[in-house]
């Protein structure tokens, strides 16, 4: 028996009318330090999606769950980032033909809806977990 795909697909997508209205622009600048922790879980999640799941997709580009541990990680390392960096950072490690600007763009808009409204706009998906930020 074959190990199960995951659709990602059907998590964490991001209404379509909202894609097109993409600011290209997302920083933490603002947030507490429990929305901090709440993203840094939620890093932790997409990280155990790829492990589980690996980078690829079954079109053989790459995940979005991959895309989005992406985004989030080089969001909490650098405490701001532009959609154009991201993309051409993708670009000079994986070639911009193995993801699609559609994949990009859902997974940059997630990322984006968690930091601007904690995920509110986001259709589906696990959100973000408040249990698991553990406070001392």
């Amino acid at each position: 028996m074959g190990k199960k795909v995951f659709n990602e697909r059907v998590y964490g997508k991001v209404p379509e009318d909202v894609v097109e209205d993409i600011g290209d622009m997302v920083g933490l600048e603002g947030k507490t330090k429990f929305e901090i922790e709440m993203l840094e879980g939620k890093l932790i999640d997409y990280q155990e999606r790829v492990k589980d799941n690996g980078i690829w997709n079954n079109e053989g580009k790459l995940s979005d769950g991959f895309l989005k541990r992406f985004i989030l990680g080089r969001l909490l390392i650098e405490g701001s980032v532009f959609g154009s960096e991201i993309t051409q950072a993708l670009d000079g490690e994986y070639g911009n033909e193995n993801y699609m600007s559609g994949d990009f763009d859902n997974a940059w808009g997630v990322i984006r809806n968690y930091v601007l409204d904690g995920g509110k706009n986001n259709e589906g998906g696990t959100g973000l977990d408040p249990t698991i930020v553990r406070r001392k």
